[in-house]
């Protein structure tokens, strides 16, 4: 099976992140997930971009 050079980026992050949590694959799993949460949060706390009644833009 050939691999798909367009994910080769992908691939040589997860090895920079598993070398950086010395190869172990529990840290790994709990850095994803810590990240994972962090951006669940996030996108909650999203400004919305709406019109006032003079239709000026207003960020919230």
């Amino acid at each position: 099976m050939k691999s798909d050079p367009g994910l080769q980026w992908i691939r040589d992050v997860r090895v920079a992140l598993s070398n950086e949590l010395d190869n172990n694959p529990q840290r790994f799993i709990a850095f994803l997930k810590e990240h994972q949460d962090a951006r669940k949060a996030n996108v909650h706390k999203r400004s919305v971009t709406v019109k006032d009644d003079a239709g000026r833009y207003n960020d919230r």
